[in-house]
């Protein structure tokens, strides 16, 4: 797996919300903190899926065969 294709905007946008949401819970801005967090998470999976659906759409097209549905 090519990780390189994951340090996206998005993805590293999603890993200092995470950092930021952490840091903001032990300042005891708790409800901040963990929507902060939960936002994070969320937005590293669409931006884990965006990322790696691309990849396999690039290897596909490579390969010179249609991605599987």
């Amino acid at each position: 797996m090519n990780y390189r294709v994951f340090l996206t905007p998005a993805y590293l946008t999603s890993l200092l919300v995470l950092l930021v949401g952490a840091i903001l819970i032990t300042a005891h801005l708790g409800i901040l903190g963990w929507i902060l967090v939960l936002a994070g998470v969320a937005l590293n999976v669409v931006a884990s899926m965006v990322s790696h659906n691309r990849e396999e759409l690039r290897r596909a097209e490579s390969e010179g065969r249609t991605p599987a549905s």
